[in-house]
C-alpha cells in the first residue's frame, strides 16, 4: 500500500472546551489506570500529544489493514481510542499546570513574535527557491493572533526539520533558534489555552499522569500495529515515530536516544 506522505503533518493541539469533554468522557478509563505501572515520560506532554496527532492521519490510510489482524495478538479498540485519550491527556496535562504554575508568559510572547518573524523570513527564502514547501509556509504565514504565533513557531521547527539536512549550510535560521521555536510554541501553546481552560475541575495530581499513561499505552498499541504492517519498509519510525523520539535528528548533529530506551521521569 503506498503511503501518500512520507512524515507527520503538523496538527494543532486540541481547544481546552473540547478536550475537556472528551476528558471527562474517559474519566473512568483514566482512573481505572494502575498508578503502579504509570507511563514514563521524557517530552512535555504537549509536545507529545501533538506528535501522536500527527501521526493519526498516517493511522487512518493504515486503518483498513490494520483491520485485518487478528484480534488475539492487536487492541483494535486502542486504535479508535488513540485520538480522544491524546485528547484526554492534553487537558488533564492543562488542569495540572494551572494548579501548579501562573499564567506569566508576556515576555514569552514577544520573543515568540520576533523569533516568527525571522524564521519565517528564512522559509520564505527557502521556499522562493523550492527548498522548502511553497504552500506550507504560506500556511504558516497566513496565522494571526497569539495562539497561531505559539503554532507557528513549532509549525516552523517542523517545516526547517523536515528539509535540515539539504538547507542546514544555506539559510541563516541555526538550530538552536529552531530548537527555541519548538519549546518556546510548545510552552506558549499550554499558557495560552490555560485562559480558556476551567478552573473548576478538581484534579487529584495523579490523574494527570493515569491520563497519560492511557494515551500513552494506545499509541504504543497503534504503532505496534504500524510497524507490523510496514515492517519491510524503512519508513516506520518516520511515518509513527516514538512519543520519547523528540525531535528527528537535523543532519549529523543531534543524536539519537536508543529506540525503546525509557526515561523514569514521572508523569506530574
Amino acid at each position: 500500500m503506498a503511503i501518500s506522505d512520507s512524515s507527520p503533518t503538523t496538527l494543532s493541539l486540541p481547544d481546552p472546551t473540547t478536550a475537556r469533554a472528551v476528558y471527562l468522557q474517559l474519566l473512568p478509563q483514566i482512573k481505572a489506570v494502575d498508578t503502579s505501572n504509570l507511563a514514563p515520560r521524557n517530552l512535555d506532554v504537549s509536545v507529545a500529544v501533538r506528535l501522536a496527532l500527527s501521526a493519526l492521519p498516517i493511522l487512518e490510510q493504515l486503518k483498513p489493514q490494520m483491520d485485518l489482524l487478528p484480534a488475539a495478538v492487536f487492541d483494535h479498540t486502542k486504535i479508535a481510542r488513540v485520538k480522544h485519550s491524546a485528547f484526554a491527556a492534553w487537558y488533564a496535562h492543562l488542569v495540572r499546570v494551572r494548579q501548579t504554575q501562573p499564567k506569566a508568559y508576556a515576555e514569552d510572547l514577544e520573543e515568540a513574535k520576533t523569533l516568527r518573524k525571522s524564521l519565517l523570513s528564512d522559509a520564505e527564502a527557502l521556499a522562493t527557491r523550492n527548498r522548502m514547501n511553497p504552500a506550507r509556509v504560506a500556511e504558516i504565514r497566513a496565522g494571526q493572533g497569539n495562539v497561531d504565533v505559539a503554532n507557528d513557531l513549532v509549525a516552523l521547527a517542523a517545516a526547517f526539520e523536515a528539509v535540515w539536512d539539504d538547507v542546514h549550510d544555506k539559510t541563516a535560521a541555526t538550530e538552536d533558534e529552531l530548537q527555541r521555536a519548538e519549546e518556546l510554541g510548545a510552552n506558549l501553546i499550554v499558557a495560552l489555552a490555560l485562559d480558556e481552560a476551567p478552573q473548576s475541575l478538581d484534579q487529584p495530581a495523579d490523574l494527570s499522569a493515569q491520563a497519560f499513561t492511557l494515551f500513552y499505552n494506545d499509541y504504543e498499541e497503534c504503532r505496534r500495529g504500524v510497524y507490523f504492517l510496514r515492517y519491510y519498509q524503512t519508513d516506520r519510525d518516520q511515518l509513527f515515530p516514538s512519543l520519547f523520539s523528540g525531535r528527528r535528528q537535523r543532519g549529523k548533529k543531534r543524536s539519537e536516544k536508543p529506540q525503546g530506551a525509557a526515561d523514569t521521569t514521572a508523569v506530574a
